[in-house]
């Protein structure tokens, strides 16, 4: 429009300029020059002094300004023709220059709106922003400075146009915080809150600050995080500290006060505190305060009930806030009006229990005095860490206690050990303890923890218990004073007793007044407030009671004193018992030595007036307390007339001659053997009452003799020892008239086995009697030997009983013949014989003649032509001081063969181990038995996997057996005890009945492979049975199991022990379909010659070979019974197996199966389940 083609000269400009001669070269064309310099030195201006992000776009404005000038200098300067201008680039250089404007123009609205959303964002900011100017006038700010200045409550409302110092009255005065540089202030405290501040500067240009803006970020939680960290860091100082200090330290009432001044500086809300712990006492009393006053405080104490924690109800630390208001509600007099003063500022209390051994033994309090709302949860377990201290504390002081008590203890008891153990110079305990129930009243006294007072009470023999001692009563008073049994604090119990107090224990309805008085008088009764009974039992017998008691405080005796109290008593009665046991071996010596006379006399004399007459002195002096004795013999008219008397006159007796009926009737019953009498007056004519006790000897269950003991002491016999001790002696006597009768029924032939004329039982038995009495007499040494002939069975069933008869005298004679003069033989069974060699140099003289007796019977017999070959082990007893009946020798003696036998050996001599072991065996028995009626066996069931596959094809089921109260039994100790029982087949039933109902269970629950086996294990007893078969059969028909699914391991013992009998069963196996294994293969007997016989199904390799790979001896075992197994055309089984070389080796071999600790240890049933079944239902077994 303004420019066309100069030529054409048809635009307006170009018109004008063109047609405007003067005016265009004189006017317009300077002053469009001069608009154009002018814009350019204009913007040349602004572009050095702009910012670099508007220097571009001046740039462009200076080359959009120049476009149109160079084309126009251009154009005026180019050679024209007549009428027109030849180069004419005005019209582009408009346009470019426009297009350029353009864009500055867009550009320029772009930025304008950068403004609003810096608007938009300084708004949304949650800190506090603050825009000022140079003068610290507020100019702007956001909604969080709003916030920011609502909190600090400056009372108005408008912020714009304010000094910052206004609103932050900390920064006034502090010029240096307005530099030109940027600022940070960190954690600077502003009204009890923290803050952190950036000032940052806000420039026109390099050297000119316009403004400020100031960032206001609340930092008040992470002051309190560093706060806290802290005061934790501090906390463990004080606490790695405070445990030093208790460790080190014994005086535990400082440590309560410094555990309690530490809690109260670590703890920032606490401002006091206290410590109550629980005395001997029970009750609670101040042991630490800080904030109190201690003396005050000190003058109360607590009952469990009126504790604050116990009446909150707390199970463990809380919170009262209304403490005053409960403390006036539940206490009451003079220690509320203490505690309410003390406690008057207290706004809020921590309480924390601490218990030990689940006793409360303190209450840890810690106050505030200003904010009720203080103690948070972070106090609370800063708290509680302190009261463990306390407990610590407390443990510490109750273990130093009874470390104290334990070394008083063990001095105590030293100190006993001397007053008691020297009886010498005293018949009884009763007088020993009577001569020392002071001083060790006194001991108990001063070991017993709060024993104040106390008194020794001793059983007379007329069954009262008289006080013997006392210390802090008038003993004159209670010297007569004595009590009853059922009048004891402590009778019907073996146990301390504690009573609270003895005030009203003893009235005129329980005692007589004279004795109710003999209490009073000897003081102090009304003030006990508790006591402890420390019965003293010897044979289930009270014979002494220690009273100790306490006049200060009730329940004064707690479990520490209880233990020692118990302790005390206890060591007491060893004591008497040890001094008991030194009289009774006295007495036990004495009794030996007459009874040793007595037999002499017996044999030596022909008189029996002369040995009953003895035997009146002997038991005078072994019975205590005898004054009188007689002897009354059985005649053959049937009267007991007087053989012998001792101590009387016989003149003063009413008769000499009685029957049967004028004894006491219950000497006639043959259980009782003696009978008491309290006054024999019907027999002795005597001024005072004669008690006698009567004793019958029995001879073959008639009565032979009557002794008669008797004394004018009522005591008299009260004792049970004393009685028991007059039986025995009584027995003895009996014994010796029955071995009198035997010895004279021996001369007469009547006692003699009647094959082989040699002593049989009866004489044997009286004879070693015999030689024990006179061993212990002349210390002489002397051996039983019990001789058994080996396999005498299998020679008797296979030459007949009569050369078996034959075989027995000819053993009997080359006895006798090879023992010494004065040694005896004797036949003891059918092929059993006893020898008791006497007066032996020494036990290598015993061996000697051991080792020659067999010799000499292992020596050929030809009887009938027949040759036979015997040997015979031999059990000795040796040591023989210790053995007072005879049959105790042969029972030992008997054992020692036992063990001989069963460990292969010739002979054995017995020691004590071998008693333990027999009494092991018989209780081992009987549990099994038990075990068997009560179900108590269980199974266990091991993996049997396909080697070339990996997969399980079937389980061992092995018998276990966890004996009552002793634990798991191993198989191998019990298996061959249950043979010798005969058991083994009830077992194995138990087993077989088991298994298949276990495989039944297993179909049922539809879960595993239906091909899985079960192998058991089957002893030859029960294999052999004729029923076996069928039994099996039974019951898998009974069950619905396939005969394929059991399997059945025979060891190769039982194989060979009879082979034909043994194939016949296999054969009937195999025809059912159930399958057999020879189980342990390699260990036993060598059934090479037979295997190719036997229709058997599997071998199973022995452990012991397979543990033993991958050395060379073992491969080539294994290598051979694989490759044997193979060429009979049966499969192999490998048990043992652990490693994974063994494995391979066996993998390599062609081994079929493998069981082991590799695969499986043997499973529970509930095991099984969870590694293969995926809970498979299992038969419920009792274990």
């Amino acid at each position: 429009l303004f420019w066309q083609s100069s030529s054409e000269a048809r635009g307006i400009l170009s018109k004008i300029m063109l047609n405007a001669g003067p005016l265009y070269n004189y006017l317009y064309l300077p002053y469009g020059f001069g608009i154009a310099i002018s814009s350019m030195a204009i913007l040349i201006y602004r572009f050095f002094r702009s910012s670099r992000q508007f220097k571009r776009q001046l740039g462009l404005l200076i080359v959009a300004n120049l476009m149109p000038v160079l084309s126009l200098v251009t154009f005026l300067s180019s050679p024209r023709d007549a009428e027109h201008y030849v180069v004419d680039y005005t019209p582009y250089s408009v346009l470019v220059s426009s297009l350029i404007v353009a864009f500055i123009l867009f550009k320029e609205k772009s930025f304008r709106h950068l403004p609003i959303m810096a608007k938009n964002l300084f708004k949304s900011i949650e800190n506090a922003v603050f825009m000022l100017d140079a003068n610290a006038l507020i100019v702007d700010y956001n909604r969080g400075a709003a916030e920011f200045v609502d909190n600090m409550e400056l009372g108005f409302t408008a912020i714009k146009d304010r000094s910052i110092f206004e609103i932050i009255p900390k920064l006034i005065n502090n010029d240096d915080l307005f530099s030109e540089q940027e600022v940070n202030i960190y954690d600077t405290s502003v009204f009890d809150k923290f803050y952190d501040i950036n000032i940052i500067p806000v420039r026109k240009n390099e050297r000119i600050i316009v403004g400020y803006a100031i960032i206001i970020k609340d930092v008040s939680s992470r002051h309190m995080d560093l706060q806290r960290i802290n005061r934790l860091s501090e906390f463990r100082k004080k606490s790695l500290e405070l445990h030093s200090n208790l460790v080190n330290s014994e005086n535990f009432n400082e440590l309560y006060q410094y555990i309690l001044e530490q809690a109260i500086a670590i703890i920032p809300e606490a401002e006091a505190g206290s410590v109550l712990i629980r005395q001997d006492d029970n009750k609670y009393r101040f042991e630490a305060v800080v904030g109190y006053s201690q003396e005050e405080l000190s003058k109360i104490e607590f009952d469990y009930d009126e504790l604050l924690y116990v009446r909150q109800k707390a199970n463990n630390s809380f919170i009262a806030r209304d403490l005053h208001e409960f403390n006036r509600a539940k206490l009451s007099g003079n220690k509320q009006k203490i505690l309410i003063e003390q406690t008057s500022k207290v706004r809020v209390t921590l309480a924390i229990p601490v218990y030990v051994k689940e006793r409360l033994l303190a209450i840890f309090h810690l106050d505030n005095m200003t904010n009720q709302y203080a103690f948070d949860h972070e106090a609370e377990q800063m708290a509680e860490i302190f009261s463990n201290h306390i407990a610590e504390t407390i443990n510490r002081s109750v273990l130093k206690r009874e470390i104290d008590d334990l070394a008083r203890y063990s001095n105590a008891m030293l100190e006993l050990n001397g007053k008691l153990l020297n009886q010498e110079g005293y018949k009884n305990y009763y007088e020993l303890l009577g001569a020392r129930a002071e001083s060790v009243l006194k001991l108990a006294i001063a070991t017993i923890p709060n024993a104040e007072y106390g008194s020794f009470l001793l059983k007379a023999d007329d069954g009262n218990y008289y006080f013997k001692a006392a210390v802090g009563f008038d003993m004159e008073a209670l010297r007569d004073t004595y009590l009853k049994y059922d009048e004891l604090t402590c009778s019907g119990s073996k146990q301390v007793v504690f009573k609270k107090s003895n005030v009203g224990s003893y009235s005129s309805e329980i005692l007589e007044e004279e004795r109710l008085q003999g209490l009073i008088k000897a003081g102090k009764l009304s003030e006990i407030k508790s006591s402890i009974a420390l019965p003293i039992y010897i044979n289930d017998n009270l014979v002494a009671v220690f009273n100790l008691d306490n006049t200060k405080v009730e329940n004064a005796f707690d479990s520490r004193a209880t233990v020692l109290a118990e302790a005390f008593a206890n060591h007491i009665a060893d004591l008497i018992y040890k001094v008991n046991l030194q009289k009774e071996i006295d007495s036990l010596d004495i009794f030996r030595k007459s009874m040793l006379e007595l037999s002499t006399k017996l044999l030596g004399q022909d008189s029996e007036a002369e040995f009953y007459q003895l035997l009146l002195t002997k038991a005078i002096e072994s019975v205590p307390k005898t004054e009188f004795a007689s002897v009354l013999e059985l005649k053959d008219d049937g009267m007991y007339r007087i053989i012998a008397n001792y101590g009387y006159d016989i003149k003063l007796l009413k008769e000499t001659e009685f029957a049967l009926s004028d004894m006491p009737k219950e000497l006639r019953d043959k259980s009782i053997s003696s009978v008491l009498v309290n006054d024999i007056k019907d027999f002795i004519k005597h001024d005072e009452s004669v008690k006698a006790l009567f004793i019958a000897i029995r001879l073959e269950n008639e009565i032979k003799a009557i002794l008669i003991l008797a004394s004018t002491q009522q005591q008299y016999m009260l004792q049970k020892q004393s009685r028991q001790f007059a039986e025995v002696f009584a027995s003895h006597v009996a014994a010796m008239l029955k071995r009198h009768q035997v010895e004279n029924a021996l001369q007469q032939g009547k006692l003699h086995d009647s094959l082989t004329g040699l002593a049989n039982r009866t004489p044997l038995l009286d004879r070693l009697q015999h030689i024990l009495g006179m061993s212990w007499r002349n210390n002489s040494d002397f051996a039983v030997l019990f001789l058994e002939i080996d396999r005498f069975e299998n020679i008797s069933s296979s030459y007949g009983h009569n050369t078996a008869d034959l075989l027995i005298k000819y053993i009997a004679k080359r006895l006798e013949h090879s023992l010494r003069p004065g040694d005896t033989v004797s036949r003891w069974g059918n092929y059993q014989f006893v020898i008791l060699l006497e007066q032996l140099d020494s036990k290598d003289q015993a061996l000697e003649i051991i080792n020659k007796l067999r010799k000499t019977i292992s020596k050929s017999f030809l009887i009938d032509d027949i040759e036979i070959m015997v040997t015979m082990t031999v059990g000795a007893v040796f040591d023989n001081k210790r053995y007072e009946l005879a049959e105790e020798i042969l029972q030992n003696a008997e054992i020692s063969i036992n063990r001989a036998k069963a460990m292969g050996m010739g002979y054995m001599v017995f020691h004590d181990d071998m008693s333990k072991t027999v009494l092991e065996k018989l209780s081992l028995e009987n549990d099994i038995r038990k075990a068997l009626e009560h179900d108590c066996f269980h199974m266990v069931y091991q993996p049997i996997v396909d080697i070339e596959s990996d997969e399980i094809v079937g389980f061992e089921a092995l018998l276990r057996w966890n004996r009552k109260n002793k634990g798991p039994i191993s198989p191998a100790k019990f298996i061959p005890i249950a043979e010798e029982l005969g058991l083994i087949i009830e077992i194995d039933k138990w087993v077989i009945q088991n298994a298949i109902k276990q495989i039944a269970v297993w179909d049922a629950s539809h879960k595993y492979k239906k091909d899985f086996t079960i192998s058991i294990n089957i002893s030859g007893a029960s294999f052999l049975e004729d029923q076996f078969f069928e039994y099996i059969s039974k019951n898998m028909e009974k069950h619905n199991v396939a005969k394929s699914r059991l399997r059945l391991e025979l060891t190769e013992h039982t194989i060979m022990e009879d082979i034909d009998s043994v194939t016949d069963i296999l054969a009937q196996f195999r025809a059912k379909g159930i399958q057999v294994l020879i189980d342990d293969f390699g260990t036993g007997y060598s059934s090479l010659n037979y295997l190719h016989k036997l229709p058997l199904d599997i071998l199973k390799i022995d452990m012991s070979f397979i543990q033993g790979l991958p050395n060379d001896y073992s491969q080539v075992m294994v290598k051979t019974i694989v490759s044997l197994a193979h060429n009979l055309k049966l499969k192999v089984v490998a048990e043992g197996v652990e490693t994974i070389e063994q494995l391979k080796y066996l993998q390599k071999l062609g081994c079929e199966y493998a069981q082991g600790y590799y695969y499986n240890k043997p499973m529970t049933l509930l095991e099984l389940e969870q590694t293969f079944f995926n809970k498979v239902t299992a038969l419920p077994v009792q274990t």
